[in-house]
């Protein structure tokens, strides 16, 4: 997500996490108005999958809104987001442990 920000998007960039007892949310903030869609199903191509990634990993729990810059509150960009639970599994979401 942060790479297709700062492919697609505009600056200023922002990289927000939120972590609970129960999941981790990231944010990914920039300045252009334009919300992401997701590309034609093409197994050839090299670009758009990106969406698809995200909401396959976190088995749905994703999006994108205008969002105001937690840093610059003046500012208003797009988020786009994605949040995991931090323990167990939920459908499709591999928990990452350390030494694996």
């Amino acid at each position: 997500m942060i790479t297709n920000a700062f492919m697609y998007g505009d600056g200023p960039y922002e990289l927000v996490l939120h972590v609970d007892e129960k999941d981790i949310m990231v944010v990914v903030v920039d300045g252009s108005p334009v919300l992401p869609a997701p590309a034609p199903h093409d197994l050839a191509a090299e670009h758009g999958r990106g969406l698809r990634i995200v909401a396959r990993l976190s088995d749905g729990f994703y999006g994108c809104h205008p969002q105001r810059y937690l840093t610059q509150p003046g500012l208003v960009g797009k988020a786009t987001w994605f949040a995991i639970p931090r323990s167990g599994t939920a459908g499709n979401v591999v928990p990452i442990r350390a030494g694996v």
